[in-house]
């Protein structure tokens, strides 16, 4: 054997040894930069929006049934994050049946823009055929609801008092159980010492620019980038 070639293959452990050590730092670096990203993510989640106390029902301009409980939510058309709110709102129907009166106050931008409505304004009616579904221009009435985070709810007892408030998933554009819900349900069935108020996720009821209805905005279009679909 060569001397040469002698030296060739006790060098070449070592450059082995080296490429295994240089794969192996670049899977650590990728390992905590997926740590932080899915950290991070973690944080978004469950970072809760505005909430504000609700006025009176007369005083918001809501005119409610006075023989059961009236639930009113605040709706940003074109945040995605609301769709899992609306999910929990459907959950919460399907649960109480007809004794509860159901309100949809739609966020739209005060400048007339009649095709902003009439598409949101449908695609909800079609979604939840028994409701009430309420302009709201500029978010005017969102605010005297407190509700100025797309998805906040306020539930208004008969004689038009709120008895809940807040939100009802468990992190942003995340549905299934959750406090918010339970409270809601707890008091439809007359529970006391109930949770009156629950974080809200979702976006600011404000213009967030998009142009597709119902959440289909993409994510240079909106806060509000979580796109899981509903835990069914």
């Amino acid at each position: 054997m060569s001397e040469q070639f002698h030296d060739e293959l006790l060098e070449a452990p070592s450059t082995t040894s080296g490429s295994h050590r240089t794969l192996a730092a670049l899977l650590v670096g990728w390992c905590v930069l997926l740590g932080v990203v899915v950290a991070q993510i973690g944080v978004y989640a469950q970072t809760s929006g505005a909430l504000g106390l609700p006025d009176h029902a007369r005083a918001v301009g809501l005119s409610i049934d006075p023989t059961k409980h009236t639930l009113v939510m605040a709706v940003h058309p074109k945040c995605p994050c609301t769709r899992a709110s609306l999910y929990e709102l459907e959950r919460i129907i399907a649960k109480s049946g007809d004794g509860l009166g159901i309100a949809l106050c739609l966020y739209e931008p005060g400048l007339g823009d009649e095709d902003w409505y009439s598409e949101s304004s449908g695609a909800i009616q079609e979604r939840f055929p028994g409701a009430d579904v309420i302009r709201d221009p500029d978010g005017v009435m969102a605010v005297k609801l407190g509700a100025v985070t797309s998805g906040s709810v306020v539930l208004y007892a008969p004689d038009g008092e709120p008895v809940f408030w807040g939100g009802i998933t468990q992190s942003r554009g995340h549905s299934g159980d959750n406090l918010g819900s339970d409270s809601i349900l707890s008091i439809l069935r007359g529970d006391t010492g109930v949770t009156r108020s629950t974080k809200v996720y979702g976006c600011p009821i404000t213009e967030l620019g998009c142009e597709d209805p119902l959440g289909s905005c993409t994510d240079e279009d909106t806060d509000c980038d979580q796109r899981t679909e509903p835990n069914r």
